[in-house]
């Protein structure tokens, strides 16, 4: 992800924690990141949004979320 969005580690450490602490991921040492079920739903309305707004209304990137359960 870093490599294919320039978006530097520490900013990935920091957003991860800070999504930890919103109770909206859990990870740990050695296990990938996942969403909580808190998360899910919070991807859900969010795409829910997304095909609601008209397309005019979409800022610049933007993106849909989905979720691989």
């Amino acid at each position: 992800m870093e490599k294919n969005y320039a978006i530097s580690l520490s900013t990935l450490k920091l957003n991860a924690r800070i999504l930890r602490e919103l109770g909206l991921i859990r990870f740990g040492n050695s296990s990938p990141a996942k969403l909580t079920r808190t998360g899910k739903l919070i991807v859900q309305l969010l795409n829910l949004l997304s095909s609601t707004l008209p397309k005019n209304e979409m800022k610049k990137g933007s993106c849909k979320l989905n979720v691989v359960e």
